[in-house]
């Protein structure tokens, strides 16, 4: 069965349907079906929403990993020390 390319692409980097959907504007089940249905040509409109929710979902969790990297870089040599959950934050 042909699929598209950003089926494969989602799936791998683990974005889900509800995830591309929120940042595209439209319900997950639509963007299900352009996956599954790669005969038609998509509109350039629909085709420039599509990237830029792609987009937005890179930047977001590169963002997210450039978070991460920081925390970790702030804590690391006392990552082992024992400290009380309810009142320490990083």
């Amino acid at each position: 069965m042909k699929v598209r390319k950003m089926r494969l692409f989602r799936i791998k980097h683990r974005i889900s349907l509800a995830e591309l959907a929120r940042f595209c504007g439209v319900s997950a089940q639509y963007i299900s079906e352009i996956e599954l249905n790669p005969e038609p040509k998509l509109g350039k409109e629909a085709s420039a929403r599509l990237i830029a929710a792609f987009s937005s979902v890179v930047e977001g969790r590169n963002h997210g990993l450039m978070c991460l990297q920081q925390d970790f870089l702030n804590c690391k040599d006392t990552l082992l020390d024992a400290v009380e959950e309810t009142t320490y934050e990083l």
